[in-house]
């Protein structure tokens, strides 16, 4: 699939100037209104002068946020009130997921040839797009029914209606470790990177041996570009090798230098102010599941637990799930109405993902990898 980068970041920065001019007229017009108003005079007016004028430019600048992003924010409200709408969209969007990964590993395994997939970053924007994929099938019945058994026995970890949840199913990074771009291969192959469904659905219809399946396809691909980088790196002028430095991190190391060198009154105050946040975090997540717990129209029960907060939490998720459950069908419904008219998912957040992980380049250098070594350039090896 060829997508023109370059149109689309011409267009996206002509979009990114036009707005900024918006932005910085607004700006200025906020500004003059704090200058010129006696409103805004009299507010100001017991307060260091000084101090005013700072305030003045960080609360322009607070009006500008406010009024370029005013439609996320409606958006936002929008989805927290329909949030068990969307975890049944991304259910849907899920079960998607696990099928286009049976493909892309068949794929990768040259067990399947896929019209219009040549090289392997061609999945790169199916995978951000699974909904509307045409190399799988679409959601069935069966596919809701097996995905409401998931919700009714998976543990409760807390990231299966979790709207932020999600999983790249493929990797296209480069590693200099070894060949190969399939995420489960290498360090990567345990079942925990997929997450609870991948799990369950290897469980109910036995397909383990996906993860098993080699990437030669992907392999081939990286032996190629890494040829074709090796030489280009070669015949580049040396530079004077320095001497290594450690990284330094920033958290981790903070650390070390409050333990080493501070007295023992700045060692505590670090510890408060550690349990202050870590604290003040806690009570969101616990506040915003009494939330949603509280918008149930009937009674829900708290699981026990020797940590009530953890009670809290459970009951939230069981809810979620239920809510799921609930009305999945219904979703499944509009999903069908969609495909059966053509429509678009893009009021599901499923959007034209332009997906530039420099695909012509990729191409260009396994071509090229391919000449170095004498052979023909194509890419022929791929079939």
């Amino acid at each position: 699939m060829a997508l023109d980068e370059n149109d689309y970041l011409k267009n996206q920065l002509k979009k990114d100037i036009v707005e900024a001019k918006e932005k910085e007229a607004y700006y200025l017009q906020v500004l003059h209104e704090l200058n010129t108003e006696e409103r805004y005079a009299h507010f100001l007016k017991p307060f260091p002068r000084e101090r005013v004028e700072e305030f003045k430019k960080d609360y322009a600048r607070q009006r500008v946020y406010w009024h370029f992003n005013k439609n996320s924010h409606s958006a936002f409200r929008d989805r927290l009130d329909n949030r068990y709408f969307e975890y049944c969209q991304i259910a849907l969007k899920r079960i998607q997921d696990r099928k286009l990964f049976n493909a892309i590993s068949l794929w990768a395994s040259k067990q399947l040839d896929v019209a219009g997939i040549e090289v392997s970053y061609d999945w790169g924007y199916w995978t951000r797009n699974p909904i509307n994929c045409p190399h799988i099938s679409p959601i069935s019945k069966e596919d809701i029914e097996v995905y409401i058994q998931f919700l009714q026995q998976a543990d409760f970890d807390f990231s299966v209606t979790d709207n932020h949840y999600s999983v790249d199913l493929f990797s296209f990074e480069d590693t200099e470790q070894e060949f190969g771009a399939l995420r489960w291969e290498g360090e990567l192959a345990d079942d925990s990177f997929f997450g609870p469904w991948f799990r369950f659905y290897d469980h109910y219809y036995n397909t383990r041996f996906y993860k098993d399946l080699p990437g030669t396809r992907m392999n081939e691909e990286q032996r190629y570009i890494w040829i074709y980088r090796d030489w280009k790196n070669a015949q580049a002028p040396k530079s004077v090798t320095q001497e290594a430095k450690p990284k330094i991190f920033y958290h981790s190391e903070k650390e070390k230098l409050f333990e080493l060198f501070e007295d023992k009154e700045t060692k505590e105050l670090y510890r408060s102010y550690k349990e202050m946040h870590e604290g003040f975090w806690f009570a969101d997540s616990i506040e915003m599941d009494a939330i949603y717990l509280t918008e149930a129209k009937e009674l829900i029960p708290i699981e026990y637990h020797d940590d009530w907060r953890e009670g809290v939490k459970i009951a939230c998720e069981k809810y979620h799930r239920e809510m799921t459950i609930y009305l999945i069908w219904g979703v499944y419904q509009e999903y069908k109405n969609k495909l059966a008219a053509n429509d678009s998912f893009e009021d599901w957040g499923v959007k034209p993902s332009y997906y530039f992980k420099i695909r012509e380049e990729a191409v260009f250098e396994m071509i090229e990898g391919r000449k170095l070594v004498g052979e023909p350039a194509n890419l022929d090896f791929l079939k």
